[in-house]
């Protein structure tokens, strides 16, 4: 099986995520072909330490000032508009790439967020099914209500949902109505020696 990871969250950053990411993938490379492609920062040195292929890409960001007339509402709209027209191509041709490049049978994205949710519909777009691994907080944040059924949409179109826990996979079903099946995958512990 081969799994392609879209994410903005892995080794070498430190952080539950990362970690709990690399040690699925590293404990799994025997069974299933991972390719990983992150915005986190890294080198081709700590790259080749990994058991699997990485692949570092960044994404456009926007902040409210970057453009002229932020600064009143009306234009900001517009401005939002555009960029929101300009993400949605840009992760489009990200998640195309991808499939392209890596040939996977799903796309794994290790964490929901509002930033993530464009890839998602990039991935439905495509015909390509997508994991969610579910950690707790992205199911009880709240968020505006366009990003509810956002969420609520991302969920119920996955192909497999994961979840840290029993009880996260409870909010999972709960999010979704039981319309995916929702694994626990507990995260593991390795004892230093």
């Amino acid at each position: 099986m081969r799994v392609s990871v879209l994410t903005t969250d892995s080794v070498p950053n430190i952080g539950g995520i990362a970690d709990y990411l690399n040690g699925l993938m590293s404990s799994t490379v025997n069974e299933i072909q991972w390719n990983l492609r992150t915005t986190a920062p890294g080198s081709p040195e700590e790259d080749q330490l990994l058991p699997y292929p990485v692949h570092r890409f960044s994404v456009s960001t926007r902040r409210l000032g970057d453009h002229f007339g932020d600064g009143f509402a009306p234009i900001r709209k517009l401005n939002t508009l555009r960029w929101l027209r300009y993400k949605r191509k840009e992760n489009f041709n990200l998640v195309k790439k991808t499939v392209e490049e890596d040939n996977p049978d799903a796309i794994l994205f290790p964490r929901w967020s509002e930033d993530s949710h464009p890839w998602f519909q990039a991935c439905i777009d495509m015909g390509i099914p997508y994991i969610i691994i579910a950690h707790g907080l992205e199911l009880t944040m709240h968020v505006s209500s366009s990003l509810e059924s956002a969420r609520r949409k991302d969920f119920s179109r996955a192909g497999t949902l994961f979840a840290n826990s029993t009880r996260v996979a409870g909010l999972v079903d709960l999010l979704t109505g039981g319309s995916v099946p929702v694994f626990v995958m507990n995260p593991g512990i390795v004892p230093r020696q």
